[in-house]
């Protein structure tokens, strides 16, 4: 797993977990403000991170293969 995600899970605190009936939610928080770093479609296909191919030799008109 990328560092940089390892890191940002690591800083989530769970909240007091809310039931209603049969549905329980558990609220995340963050220690500080802001969020993971992102990059756009751009950098990341430059990078080499996020790939896009067809998903066979043959392809297909509706499908593709992203890989991230």
């Amino acid at each position: 797993m990328d560092q940089n995600i390892k890191n940002f899970i690591g800083r989530i605190q769970l909240g007091d977990m809310q039931v209603h009936d049969n549905m329980a939610v558990i609220p995340l928080f963050l220690d500080s403000n802001g969020g993971p770093s992102y990059i756009t479609l751009k950098e990341a296909l430059d990078m080499g991170t996020f790939t896009v191919t067809e998903v066979s030799k043959g392809g297909s008109v509706p499908e593709l293969k992203a890989i991230n």
